[in-house]
């Protein structure tokens, strides 16, 4: 019994062996490895980007397998472009692309390659390189810098219209590859360019309905804008749906950090600014300012929300619900500038030290104004 008692638990060999085998396929750097990329890293870190480039050189040489010597070659011939050493730079741009073109880093070597000729003048060179690096890569992470970069350059060689013409014979090839939702993004942006709305509302809703969220990477734009042109095109019902529909997506998060989209704060203060001035349903318009001030804790909005809700509660004589939204603002956002005015909607309130600033007083007066006007005319 004494000698099962020390013995360890099968689990706990198991825990040790993976470890030991971890451990065995781990790569092996040697001190000559190590050393130089200390240097580089130092050097580089110091604006010596010259020296840095031939340490990551050196590191290349000792690298114990293709990953590391290819990533080395890469800070190498960043460094060197970054020292204003363009054909050391190319040198290394173009090896990696030779003898590792299936490796992480050959879409981004491609890419500073192009912007190497760009930098020297040779634009048709470098965005015909750029256009090359959009075709060969579409997966990469350098694609839609590569799509805005080519776009812009084309419209301004060749008009929109050429423009178009590309986004359209590129769509069919490239939008089931990572690239595609920027393709069609870019094209619905071009299309409201040249003054065609409705063509680019079916096609921001397109990117949307094709590149839902989460995976989506534009998602939440295409919908914010297509509320836009909704509003535009005179169908506030229409941009509250698509708000709503993205809106309905928003996670709430326990963990430090958040799941917030960059346009849900603004879509839900857009939300709040329909129903009060295109739909003239105040009621609903508390309520989403209401929500945004309590449920986004992040949104530099908040106060703009609270001081909006509070208004509309003073126009309704809901005056108890004005000095709650005006009695949270004090509390949650101190500095915020509407602190300082909220007794001019909360009498209750006790002016503060500073003073309410001219331009949001004058937010409160236009209809007092229009009362003075309407009862001094004949």
């Amino acid at each position: 019994m004494r000698g099962e008692a020390f013995s360890p638990p099968a689990a706990t060999l198991l825990a040790l062996s993976a470890l030991l085998t971890l451990g065995a396929c781990a790569p092996s750097f040697s001190d000559a490895f190590e050393r130089e990329r200390a240097a580089a890293i130092r050097t580089h870190g110091a604006g010596r980007y010259v020296e840095a480039a031939q340490h990551w050189e050196q590191v290349a040489k000792e690298a114990p397998d293709k990953h590391q010597r290819y990533e080395a070659l890469y800070r190498a011939a960043v460094s060197y472009k970054r020292g204003k050493r363009g054909s050391e730079a190319r040198r290394l741009y173009q090896r990696i692309l030779k003898e590792a073109p299936d490796t992480s880093r050959a879409p981004r070597a491609a890419y500073d390659l192009a912007d190497l000729d760009i930098e020297g003048g040779k634009d048709a060179a470098g965005f015909k390189a750029m256009e090359q690096v959009i075709e060969r890569y579409p997966d990469a992470s350098t694609g839609p810098s590569a799509l805005n970069r080519y776009l812009v350059w084309l419209e301004d060689q060749q008009g929109e219209a050429a423009a178009k013409a590309w986004l359209e014979s590129r769509i069919p090839r490239q939008e089931g590859t990572e690239l595609g939702q920027y393709l069609h993004y870019a094209y619905a942006k071009l299309l409201l360019s040249m003054g065609d709305k409705r063509g680019a509302l079916a096609r921001y809703l397109l990117v949307a309905d094709k590149y839902p969220y989460p995976k989506g990477a534009l998602w939440d734009d295409s919908l914010f804008h297509a509320a836009e042109l909704e509003q535009e095109l005179g169908n506030p019902q229409g941009a509250v749906k698509h708000l709503k529909r993205m809106l309905k997506e928003r996670e709430p998060s326990s963990l430090s950090g958040s799941y917030e989209r960059p346009r849900y704060s603004e879509s839900q203060y857009k939300l709040a600014l329909l129903y009060r001035d295109a739909l003239h349903q105040p009621e609903d318009a508390i309520r989403e300012f209401e929500r945004l001030r309590k449920d986004f804790s992040t949104s530099i909005l908040r106060d703009d929300a609270a001081w909006q809700e509070a208004k509309l509660r003073v126009q309704r004589n809901d005056t108890s619900g004005a000095c709650r939204a005006m009695r949270w603002l004090r509390d949650e956002i101190p500095d915020s500038r509407y602190s300082a005015c909220g007794q001019l909607l909360c009498s209750e309130l006790k002016p503060l030290d500073r003073e309410c600033r001219d331009y949001i007083q004058r937010e409160l007066r236009p209809a007092a104004e229009e009362l003075d006007d309407a009862s001094e005319a004949p």
